[in-house]
């Protein structure tokens, strides 16, 4: 496997713009919701107090196109969606929105960015919004990360994803991309993987690893280490963007799913629904498989799957198994007629386990013995096929939780 390493300290590449000075929005707080499944670890856990059972759709957006996966910061919900324009095939660019958290009122919208067929990624952090834009490599034109002032909207600085071997060519960036200690992490891809490390204030990159070709995950982010994986191969990386350890499976193929999970120093690998792993963290040794439509939610001891049974693929079950040894805890199948498929990656508190399902609804269970102990509803069925820009997920934080339904945003609380 040919791999390229290249510092970069000091050194910018492609577009930037100067970062300003800092925005008017503080720095997130325990209990945000500031990365794709609530934090730089993906775990899916929302460390503030549980949601009521009393909770009630506080506010709904139907934008007319797919929507990303939100983000809760402070008295905000931030999303991604595409301007749907009347008669306009395709839709025209992706905008950000930042709205009231428990009014839906609209703060601001950012200016478009990518193209027809773009998609967007966001994280928090250091008291800016960062976004990832997704060009269609058929379109011909770059991949983006940019820094948004989230308190409105402003383009603080933004740099074209390119690696300088291929500079000429065309890089997609649609995994979710991860801040964690002032730092954004993204990988973009198109003759071989790439990864670079962005200060999320000036917008310079810190380091960078260019043609792996792993085929890989969006990474995974601890206090000390980056975990970035796919089902042929995993790897572990200090903050400083040196290799602690990597271990080559050895298979073929690409890679279907969408980010690396860790808790208690085990690294979850969802690639597919039938080619998923657990590895140590510490050194990247294999330890068993797992089964589910989506990437893990770990709530301590407990993980919840949502598998489906291969006689019949669209009958979802939320599954909780031991987090040490994958062994069924429990597991409920939502009523097909009533609910639907179970859509996206569950999200939770330390009580509660909440799933979206096909028919629009949001179904809370309890996370120890699985009885259901809430629902509300969406405003609408959502499209398994189509019901996000990229990268299924909610969010939970700040007493609301946020559901990306198809063309909708839906906030309760």
């Amino acid at each position: 496997m040919r791999r390229l390493v290249v510092a970069v300290a000091g050194i910018v590449l492609g577009t930037t713009l100067a970062a300003p000075a800092g925005p008017a929005v503080a720095a997130a707080k325990p209990g945000d919701a500031t990365n794709y499944q609530v934090d730089a670890t993906h775990t899916g856990l929302a460390p503030g107090p549980a949601l009521p059972n009393t909770m009630r759709r506080l506010w709904f957006k139907d934008f007319g196109m797919e929507t990303s996966y939100p983000l809760i910061v402070g008295n905000r919900v931030f999303v991604a969606s595409r301007e749907k324009k009347a008669g306009a095939v395709p839709p025209g660019p992706v905008y950000v929105y930042a709205f009231a958290k428990r009014t839906g009122r609209q703060l601001w919208r950012s200016t478009g960015m990518g193209g027809d067929m773009s998609t967007a990624t966001l994280a928090y952090g250091s008291g800016r919004l960062i976004v990832v834009n997704d060009w269609d490599p058929f379109e011909d034109k770059h991949s983006g990360i940019q820094s948004l002032d989230p308190a409105t909207g402003k383009v603080l600085w933004k740099r074209k994803l390119v690696a300088p071997r291929y500079a000429t060519i065309t890089h997609s960036a649609d995994k979710p991309v991860t801040v964690r200690g002032g730092v954004a992490y993204v990988n973009f891809f198109r003759f071989g993987d790439n990864y670079l490390a962005i200060d999320v204030v000036t917008g310079k990159v810190k380091w960078a690893n260019y043609g792996t070709n792993d085929g890989a995950l969006g990474q995974a982010v601890t206090s000390n280490r980056v975990f970035y994986a796919s089902t042929c191969n995993w790897a572990a990386w200090t903050l400083a963007g040196k290799q602690a350890w990597r271990d080559d499976f050895g298979c073929s193929g690409g890679v279907g799913g969408t980010t690396s999970v860790v808790a208690d120093n085990r690294l979850w690998i969802h690639e597919s629904l039938y080619s998923s792993w657990v590895a140590d963290a510490r050194n990247g040794k294999l330890l068993f498989r797992f089964i589910s439509d989506s990437v893990p939610t770990i709530v301590g001891k407990t993980t919840f799957l949502t598998p489906d049974a291969p006689s019949a693929p669209y009958e979802v079950s939320l599954q909780a198994v031991n987090s040490a040894t994958g062994a069924k805890l429990w597991s409920h199948r939502p009523a097909g007629d009533t609910y639907g498929q179970i859509i996206g990656p569950p999200i939770a508190t330390s009580k509660v386990v909440y799933v979206t399902t096909s028919q629009g609804w949001v179904l809370g269970y309890n996370t120890a013995t699985g009885k259901q102990v809430w629902k509300g509803h969406a405003g609408g069925t959502i499209n398994p096929q189509s019901d996000h820009l990229t990268n299924e997920g909610s969010a939970i934080g700040g007493g609301v939780l946020a559901v990306s339904a198809t063309n909708r945003l839906a906030v309760f609380g």
